[in-house]
């Protein structure tokens, strides 16, 4: 879900089935919040300017805090049905997780108190490019995180070029438990570069083996399927694939098969079938 405060609902699905309850691993399981900004930069990407503080953050903030509130409030006791409270209800009895998508470190703070101050018992913060300045806070409270996509440039102007290359190996160090995502511009298409995007915090110093796992089975952990998927051990799910080469380099990547639920997938697609069509041409 995207877009709003809070943007709705997310499931956790395989992506091969014979219909959406086919696919299904966890559904509805998921509330997704956007977190305010306290802090924007100005400017675009090609001309960044200078950031600039949300005057109305702390406004924000207080709506988040009323309306998780009530929700709670509702959760507990309310007889009368509302269907926006409802999509809510066990977000505070540990049915559901929050994922609050959040970067800068004071936001993050700021999330994680009204998150104690409310009993929201599952927690899991998306983006945290500044996940490296509050890791005492994350441990302590036990929450995982959802990485943004390697491949990009630091969040502030004076950051080392390679804090997304290295993030990932210090957060490891500290222990803090984490997966990679590839949100961002062209996601869909560009989501078959997630495993090089791990390849590239090996070239960085992170452990081969974690890096693998914070594509697999740190996910599954993080998003509550791992007693099914993520890892190849007795009684899971038979979903994997299997590489010529190295599935972190690029350079020697050849995925020859794939299966999901123990169903080989058909690894045909648009662009083989284009690369066919013109390379005798």
């Amino acid at each position: 879900p995207r877009g709003g405060r809070i943007s709705g609902q997310s499931s956790v699905m395989h992506l091969d089935g014979w219909n959406w309850e086919d696919a299904a691993l966890r559904i509805d399981d998921g509330i997704h919040l956007n977190w305010p900004a306290s802090y924007y930069n100005t400017g675009w990407w090609s001309e960044p300017g200078e950031s600039k503080q949300n005057k109305e953050y702390q406004n924000r903030v207080t709506e988040i805090e009323t309306f998780l509130t009530k929700a709670s409030a509702y959760a507990k006791s309310s007889n009368l049905m509302d269907l926006k409270m409802e999509s809510m209800r066990n977000l505070f009895d540990g049915g559901k997780t929050l994922y609050i998508h959040a970067d800068n470190a004071n936001d993050m703070r700021d999330a994680i108190e009204l998150s104690n101050k409310l009993y929201i018992k599952k927690l899991v913060i998306v983006g945290a490019e500044e996940a490296l300045k509050i890791t005492d806070l994350l441990l302590e409270n036990n929450i995982s995180l959802i990485l943004n996509r390697v491949h990009r440039l630091p969040k502030s102007q004076d950051s080392p070029v390679d804090e997304p290359f290295t993030q990932t190996k210090k957060l490891h160090d500290a222990g803090v438990h984490f997966c990679l995502s590839y949100e961002g511009d062209m996601e869909a298409m560009g989501a078959r570069n997630l495993s090089f995007t791990a390849g590239t915090t090996v070239a960085f110093g992170m452990d081969y083996e974690q890096a693998v796992k914070s594509i697999t089975l740190n996910t599954a952990e993080i998003l509550g399927v791992a007693d099914e998927v993520g890892s190849i051990e007795k009684g899971k799910n038979a979903t994997f694939f299997i590489s010529d080469g190295d599935a972190l380099d690029m350079r020697t990547n050849d995925v020859t098969k794939a299966y999901i639920n123990g169903v080989a997938i058909d690894l045909n697609n648009h662009q083989k079938e284009l690369f066919e069509k013109y390379k005798n041409r």
